[in-house]
Parts: structure tokens; C-alpha cells; sequence
């Protein structure tokens, strides 16, 4: 009876269950960018309070901002565009041209302006937070051939001279206003999955009620956890859960699962696959 068990709860984790979605590979290049953006921001301003991928709810739109920084009484919305070829900003939109490398044939296409999404994000921002700090927006175009924009907004595309801006320039705002805004917002959580084609990636906000373990007798929830590795077998995963005080404890689950928030919509993901999963506010 075990066997038989073991053989349905097996077939039904192979063949029954959501699985996170894939994303394109120049989905997979432009997070790559964003990640490598951030790692060297963290890197260059260690003095910094920096939170990425802050999911924005609101019951007048929502949104994803790539990064937030407080640096001594400033604080920054950044924007980061991992876009290639020539940018030409016109009248509200961008025209991006993009040269193919085996034909020499140029490619042109018109994309959204990056200065009002985050002045919209912005918005959005506030009204989640119900905060009033000054919001020094910028937008950094990340390894992209050549820019050519008006010094209206805010805009880079060398990397050291945006960390000198940060460090140098900004308008200040009211620490408590600044303080109330980084409380209320949240880091998005991250879901990871290997893929025989591609890459399988999403950033929402778990349910904690997803989250709760028993670890030989010991209750473990989201807010304990930084983030958490699981081995699949057939019939059972093994849940690997590294704890914010760095220790490592161990559970395994028969079938589940996970329920997330994105997009303003909750899914079911079936923890036999995903490979790992890193919790934002713990990062």
C-alpha cells in the first residue's frame, strides 16, 4: 500500500500542479542586468539602505519599483532600463535602434517613456505608503550604445556618475517621512525553477500562510525564513530552510505548495517545481 502511495503521489507531483512561468530570454538578460545594477550599487554605497523590487498595491494601480535608496536624508527612485542599440527620446516615447550583428540590418522600434512610468511609480508609491518624502527620481539606461535624451528628467548611463549623484545631489526630505515610507513598503519575493529550455523566474509577494513548517516539533514562518532550497524526489521534496540567523533546518513534504500575490491576482505553485526561493524583506 506504501508503494502504491508513493507511485500516485509521484505521478500526480509530475503531472498535476502549476509551475512558475518561464520568461523570455531577453526577460532573463534585463533582470540578469538589474541584479548586476544592484550588486554594485550595494557595493558602492555601502552606507546605503537600499530595498529592490518593491511591489506597489494600491487601489489605483499597482507596480514594481527596481530599487529604493536612502542615502543620509535623501531618498531615490531608480528606474533601470536594460535596453541595447541607440535611444532617441521623442515627444513622450523612445525610439530604440538596434543594429543586427550577422546582417547589419538596423532595427527600429518605439518603446514607452521610462520618465513617466516612474513618475507614476512615484505616485503609486505614496499612496501605498501614505508618506510625503521628496522622491529624487532617476532612471539609469544600462548598457545601452548611446543616449540621447533631454535634461529635463533625471537620466545616466555610466554607472559611477550616477553613485556620484546620489552621493553629491538630490534634494533632502524629511527623515521621519522617509523612514514611514521604506517601513510600509515591501521587497518583493523571489521564485526560482531550472528549465530544459529557458528559465523559469518570478518576483510576488508570498502568502506567509504558504510558509509555515513544522521542523521536528519546531514552528518556522515566512517571517523566520531568508530563503529556502528544495531537493525533489519522485514522491516527496526535501525543504531545505536557511533561517535569517543563518541556521539551517530541515522538513520534508509529501506535495506542496505555495500561494502567491501577482499582478493583483493569488496562484497556486507546487513546491515540487521550484528550486529555490528567496524571501525580499530577508535578502
Amino acid at each position: 500500500m506504501k508503494i502504491l502511495h508513493q507511485l500516485a503521489v509521484g505521478f500526480k507531483r509530475i503531472f498535476i500542479g502549476r509551475s512558475i512561468p518561464r520568461v523570455s530570454g531577453q526577460k532573463s538578460y534585463g533582470n540578469q542586468g538589474e541584479n548586476d545594477f544592484l550588486n554594485d550599487l550595494r557595493a558602492s554605497l555601502p552606507e546605503a539602505v537600499i530595498k529592490s523590487h518593491v511591489m506597489v498595491e494600491t487601489n489605483k494601480g499597482r507596480c514594481e519599483i527596481d530599487a529604493l535608496v536612502r542615502y543620509n536624508n535623501k531618498l531615490f527612485l531608480i528606474e533601470v532600463k536594460h535596453w541595447k542599440g541607440v535611444l532617441i527620446e521623442n515627444e513622450g516615447y523612445f525610439i530604440s535602434k538596434k543594429e543586427d550583428p550577422y546582417t547589419a540590418e538596423i532595427y527600429t522600434k518605439e518603446v514607452k517613456s521610462p520618465f513617466h512610468q516612474i513618475k507614476r511609480q512615484a505616485y503609486l508609491l505614496k499612496e501605498m505608503t501614505h508618506s510625503n518624502p521628496w522622491l529624487n527620481t532617476l532612471v539609469f539606461f544600462f548598457d545601452c550604445e548611446q543616449v540621447n535624451a533631454s535634461d529635463a528628467n533625471v537620466w545616466f548611463d555610466d554607472f559611477y556618475q550616477l553613485v556620484e549623484y546620489i552621493k553629491n545631489d538630490g534634494k533632502s526630505s524629511s527623515l521621519e517621512e522617509i523612514d514611514k515610507c521604506l517601513f510600509e513598503c515591501k521587497t518583493a519575493d523571489y521564485i526560482y525553477a531550472s528549465a530544459l529550455f529557458g528559465e523559469k523566474n518570478l518576483h510576488c509577494i508570498i502568502d506567509p500562510s504558504s510558509l509555515i513548517f513544522d521542523c521536528s516539533g519546531r514552528k518556522i514562518t515566512k517571517d523566520d525564513i531568508k530563503k529556502i532550497k528544495i531537493e525533489h524526489h519522485f514522491s516527496y521534496d526535501d525543504v531545505i530552510i536557511v533561517l535569517k540567523t543563518s541556521e539551517i533546518l530541515t522538513t520534508t513534504i509529501e506535495n506542496g505548495s505555495i500561494r502567491v500575490l501577482d499582478n493583483g491576482v493569488y496562484h497556486t505553485y507546487a513546491l515540487a517545481k521550484i528550486k529555490w526561493i528567496w524571501i525580499g524583506d530577508a535578502s
